[in-house]
């Protein structure tokens, strides 16, 4: 009962990264015909809807509030690098760019965070994770390459990928640092809350058109799965699994995301997959298995998904 219990735990981690996965290519399908600011702004708000009627936070988050009053200038900060920031970098990131670069180049955050944790909380770094950060980095510039002997080619929205993810790095720390007492779900829904105002605010000073014929059934299915499944299901069941299923197993777990994001890039977008992709993902999937190796002082897979709530690895919207 017990061993059936732990493959079922391990399934849900499966299922949770593969959900996770979808949002970088659901993003790509919404952004070539929204703009990045009316996309953003639209899928925090729906995402939001489903964290007050699903999972009926409100209660939670006045009381929340009401008892943090000294932390909210850091929770303004927090929510503006990691809710508004880092996602419209994303998003124009990967309006320029293909939906499996932006899968394979989100890889960036784990050294990133790496670094950071050895910067900011101290923690000792081996000689392993150092080689694995290494190996991750050359994946990352043979796809810079595309795989040729040639002037580096990161595209602007590569570009934009890479920096969304030191961003949500420097969140992430600010999150890790003063609150990690509130309710991770909590913390979700006040940032969105907070990152909306920002959109908001922003669309006054910002000259663009709408088109509201551009908003068809389609687009609002769309915008209605990422809001649902990579957002609010993905990191739902990754905080249930994280309980339950080890960091170490998780951590191997979650290097099928890249191969995940891939596929369903593929079949979302219909990206083409080029040969410097497979040979690039794994290195990079190589270079995250061996900062896995003897674990102890430092859990990458951990501290993302503790840290995010989520995406992504996933990088959430």
């Amino acid at each position: 009962m017990l061993k059936n219990k732990s493959i079922f735990y391990i399934f849900l981690t499966f299922v949770s990264i593969f959900i996770s996965a979808s949002y970088g290519p659901l993003s790509k399908k919404l952004v070539t015909v929204l703009h990045p600011i009316h996309l953003s702004l639209f899928v925090q708000v729906i995402s939001i809807c489903f964290f007050f009627f699903i999972l009926g936070l409100l209660p939670e988050l006045k009381k929340t509030i009401k008892e943090s009053k000294h932390k909210r200038k850091k929770f303004i900060i927090y929510s503006f690098l990691n809710g508004f920031l880092a996602v419209l970098l994303y998003v124009w990131g990967i309006k320029n760019t293909s939906a499996i670069n932006a899968v394979i180049l989100s890889n960036t955050y784990s050294i990133f965070l790496i670094v950071s944790s050895v910067i900011v909380f101290k923690d000792r770094i081996s000689v392993l994770k150092i080689l694995g950060l290494l190996i991750l980095l050359s994946g990352v510039l043979i796809i810079g390459f595309q795989g040729k002997l040639q002037i580096l080619r990161f595209g602007y929205g590569d570009l934009m990928i890479v920096l969304a993810n030191f961003v949500w790095v420097i969140g992430d720390v600010i999150n890790k640092k003063y609150f990690t007492d509130i309710h991770p779900d909590v913390v979700v829904l006040g940032k969105k809350l907070v990152s909306v105002a920002f959109f908001f605010v922003i669309s006054f000073f910002v000259s663009f058109s709408f088109d509201w014929s551009a908003i068809t059934s389609d687009i609002v299915w769309y915008m209605v799965l990422i809001s649902l499944f990579p957002l609010l299901i993905g990191n739902f069941l990754f905080n249930y699994v994280l309980k339950l299923v080890s960091a170490s197993t998780i951590s191997f777990i979650n290097l099928t995301y890249p191969l995940f994001g891939v596929v369903l890039s593929w079949l979302i977008v219909g990206d083409k997959i080029f040969s410097y992709h497979y040979i690039g993902g794994m290195v990079i999937v190589f270079g995250l298995l061996i900062t896995q190796i003897k674990p102890g002082t430092f859990h990458p897979v951990h501290h993302i998904r503790h840290l995010h709530n989520n995406h992504s690895v996933t990088r959430k919207l």
